[in-house]
């Protein structure tokens, strides 16, 4: 409901009262000898008052209630791509200046691939996985331990051109072992 519904019928509501106040200050023809009820002992104006709360909540519900506009209804063709939530990750932890925690994933997801791909456990450590390229392939176990030694030196506060930098390395250091 909007400020301007609610200031209506706040308004409607404190005017009714005021009136049912002003008709029993009036008018007061109330008389409990009669066992009529709780209705009819009430004068007209605390009737009337009751009505027009009545039709104020009645107009304060449909006014909460009605839609502001047609449904949208759900497709379920149009997923998120996974570039989407790529973006939004790096957004994140570009705001949070937290360039470390991405060094850090990417490291690890980094040591698991190849690791994997090696035959080696998924929690092998920089240096068994430097051991297992010198004597399977020693034409990358150089470059290999190029990558981790500048991974170890980036600074805490390192720029983003740096990270991409590293991270495009270790790309073209996977798609040569899938060579």
């Amino acid at each position: 409901m909007k400020l301007k519904d609610s200031t209506i019928v706040l308004l409607v509501i404190l005017f009714t009262v005021g009136m049912a106040y002003w008709a029993a200050v009036q008018h007061p023809n109330c008389d409990p000898s009669d066992d009529e009820g709780l209705w009819a002992l009430m004068p007209w104006s605390i009737k009337m008052a009751l009505v027009q709360v009545a039709a104020a909540g009645g107009l304060a519900l449909w006014a909460v209630s009605r839609r502001f506009i047609k449904p949208i209804p759900y497709t379920e063709g149009q997923g998120r791509h996974r570039g989407e939530y790529l973006t939004s990750v790096a957004q994140l932890w570009h705001k949070a200046n937290a360039s470390h925690l991405a060094l850090d994933q990417q490291m690890k997801w980094f040591r698991q691939e190849l690791s994997r791909r090696m035959g080696l456990s998924p929690q092998a450590s920089e240096a068994d996985l430097v051991k297992v390229f010198e004597s399977q392939k020693p034409d990358l176990a150089s470059e290999l331990s190029a990558i981790f030694a500048e991974a170890k030196n980036l600074p805490e506060k390192m720029h983003e051109a740096q990270l991409r930098k590293l991270a495009q390395r270790m790309a073209k250091f996977r798609l040569e072992v899938n060579r």
